[in-house]
C-alpha cells in the first residue's frame, strides 16, 4: 500500500490509501464517522472478502496500528446502509470530485479549484438538495395505500406547478367532483398539519390541471 492521502469531508478527517495498482482503499472507521454507522465492525463483517483488508498504519495515531480498510465496492455498500439523509451527496461528493482528482494527480486539494469553479459546484450541490427535498417531501404525501393517487401538494410539487392556497382549494374540490363523477376512490394521507388530507388518482389530477397556467 502507498501513503497516506488525507484529507477533510466537512470538518471531517478521511484517510485514503492508494494500493499497488493505484486503486483507492479508504479507513473503514472514518468512512463510518460521517455516514453515521455506530458499528463499524458489524457493517464491515457482512462486507466480502474482496471488498475489505487490514494493513498497519503508522500514522501518529495512538493505539492499534492495524485498521481496516475498504475499497470503492466497499465504500458503496456502506453509503446503500447510511441513514443518514445526505449520504447520496457524499458519495456525488466522492465519484465527481475526489475519485478523478486522486486519479489524475494522486491527490485532492480542494484549494486546487479557483473560485468561480467553488461557486459552480456550491450553486450544483444546492440545486441537488433542493431537487431531494422537493421530491422527498412529495413522496410524503404519496398515499401508498392506493397506488398511482396523490395529494394537491404532492402533485404540484411533482409537477413544478405554483399555487396559492385559494387556487389550491379549488383544485381540490374540482378534484373531489370529478372523482365522484368518474366512480372513482378518494384516498386519505395523514398530514402534521392537518391530520388528514384527501388524495386522489393521477388521471383526475391530470385532468384537473390540464388547463392551469400557473407553473414554476
Amino acid at each position: 500500500m502507498s501513503n497516506i492521502i488525507p484529507f477533510n469531508y466537512e470538518s471531517q478527517q478521511i484517510r485514503l490509501i492508494q494500493d499497488e495498482q493505484g486503486e483507492p482503499w479508504w479507513v473503514a472507521k472514518d468512512i463510518c464517522d460521517i455516514l453515521g454507522i455506530k458499528n463499524p465492525r458489524e457493517a464491515v463483517s457482512k462486507l466480502k472478502n474482496s471488498q475489505k483488508n487490514s494493513v498497519i498504519l503508522n500514522d501518529g495515531n495512538r493505539g492499534n496500528p492495524k485498521i481496516t480498510i475498504i475499497n470503492e465496492p466497499g465504500l458503496y455498500k456502506l453509503i446503500m446502509k447510511s441513514k443518514k439523509p445526505d449520504a447520496e451527496r457524499f458519495q456525488d461528493w466522492i465519484t465527481e470530485d475526489v475519485l478523478p482528482s486522486i486519479r489524475k494527480t494522486g491527490k485532492y486539494e480542494i484549494d486546487s479549484l479557483s473560485e468561480i469553479d467553488l461557486i459552480i459546484k456550491s450553486a450544483h450541490a444546492l440545486k441537488k438538495i433542493d431537487e431531494r427535498l422537493t421530491s422527498l417531501e412529495a413522496k410524503s404525501h404519496y398515499n401508498s395505500g392506493h397506488t398511482g393517487y396523490w395529494t394537491i401538494t404532492a402533485w404540484c410539487k411533482l409537477n413544478k406547478f405554483t399555487l396559492t392556497l385559494d387556487e389550491a382549494n379549488r383544485k381540490g374540490r374540482d378534484a373531489v367532483k370529478l372523482s365522484r363523477e368518474w366512480g372513482v376512490d378518494i384516498g386519505k394521507v395523514k398530514d402534521e398539519r392537518f391530520g388528514a388530507v384527501n388524495s386522489y388518482r393521477e388521471d383526475v389530477l391530470d385532468e384537473i390541471f390540464s388547463t392551469t397556467e400557473v407553473c414554476s
